[in-house]
C-alpha cells in the first residue's frame, strides 16, 4: 500500500470512529431522555395523592339527598370496606401513609381492550373522595365530560357531551389536627381536575359508576400513563394524534375478533 493508499485509508478509520462515536453518544442521550421522562411521570404519580377527605365527615354531605343517592352511596362505600387491618383513624401518628400493594397490572395489557367495557376520552370536571363505610379505606369519585365514546359495552350506551362517574381506590385523609394521610395503591395514579384522558373502564352496576383500569393523560399533545408498570411505558411521550389513531385501530380489530 503507498502512502497515498495509507493515508486514505487512516481518514477513513478515523470517520468510522467518530461515526461511531457520535451514534454511541446520540444513542445514550436519547436513552437518558427515555428515562428522564419516565422520572418525571413517576414523579407526577406519586406527586399527585387525589381528593381530600376529612376524617370525621359523613359521606352524605348533602341533606336534600334522595333516598335513591343515599343508596348509592351506601353501596360504593362498604364496596371499599375492609381495605386495611384497622380504621385509618388508629393507625399511629407518626405514620405518613398507608400503601396497598398489589400485582393486578402485571398481566394487564397496555392497551386493556379486550378487558374493559368502556373507552372514552373525557376531561375530568369534578373530583372527590370518601371513606369507605368501616372506615378502613378511601375511594375517589371524578365527574367525566365526555368528548369521544370508542368502545361502548354497557347496557346504557354512553353519549357524547354527557357525563359519567369514574372511581379509583384512593384519596388523601385529613384529620382534625389538619395532618394529611395519603392512602392508595401503589404504583396507581389519580386523575387530576381540568385535565384530558382516555380511560379504559369497567361498569359497576350496582354501583352506577365504573372503575378505573387505567387510562393515559393526553398532555399537551403528548402522552403519560397514568399508572407506572413497564407496559404502559410504551407509550410514554408518544404524540397524541398518533397514539389515539393506535387506540382506535386496536379497538376496530378487536371488533372484529368478537
Amino acid at each position: 500500500m503507498n502512502l497515498s493508499g495509507t493515508w486514505k485509508f487512516s481518514l477513513f478509520l478515523i470517520v468510522v470512529v467518530v461515526c461511531a462515536t457520535a451514534l454511541a453518544l446520540a444513542r445514550q442521550d436519547q436513552s437518558q431522555s427515555d428515562k428522564q421522562k419516565k422520572e418525571a411521570a413517576r414523579r407526577q404519580v406519586y406527586e399527585n395523592r387525589g381528593p381530600i377527605v376529612d376524617y370525621d365527615s359523613s359521606n352524605i354531605t348533602m341533606s336534600s339527598a334522595t333516598q335513591h343517592e343515599k343508596n348509592i352511596r351506601e353501596t360504593r362505600s362498604k364496596r371499599h370496606n375492609k381495605q386495611a387491618p384497622q380504621q385509618l383513624g388508629r393507625f399511629p401518628t407518626g405514620m405518613e401513609g398507608y400503601d396497598i400493594h398489589t400485582h393486578d397490572h402485571i398481566s394487564l395489557p397496555a392497551l386493556p381492550i379486550k378487558q374493559c367495557d368502556l373507552i372514552v376520552i373525557g376531561r375530568v370536571i369534578d373530583a372527590h373522595a370518601f371513606l369507605s363505610e368501616d372506615k378502613t379505606g378511601v375511594y375517589s369519585e371524578f365527574a367525566i365530560q365526555i368528548d369521544e365514546v370508542l368502545k361502548d359495552k354497557t347496557p346504557q350506551k354512553i353519549k357524547m357531551a354527557s357525563s359519567i362517574t369514574v372511581e379509583r381506590l384512593g384519596g388523601v385523609v385529613r384529620f382534625q389536627n389538619n395532618r394529611e394521610f395519603p392512602f392508595r395503591i401503589l404504583d396507581h395514579g389519580m386523575l387530576q381536575v381540568d385535565e384530558q384522558y382516555i380511560l379504559f373502564l369497567n361498569q359497576n352496576t350496582e354501583g352506577e359508576d365504573y372503575q378505573i383500569l387505567t387510562g393515559y393523560q393526553l398532555k399537551e399533545a403528548q402522552i403519560v400513563p397514568l399508572d407506572i408498570s413497564d407496559q404502559f411505558d410504551t407509550y410514554l411521550g408518544m404524540d397524541e394524534a398518533e397514539f389515539l389513531n393506535t387506540v382506535r385501530q386496536a379497538v376496530t380489530r378487536q371488533s372484529l375478533r368478537q
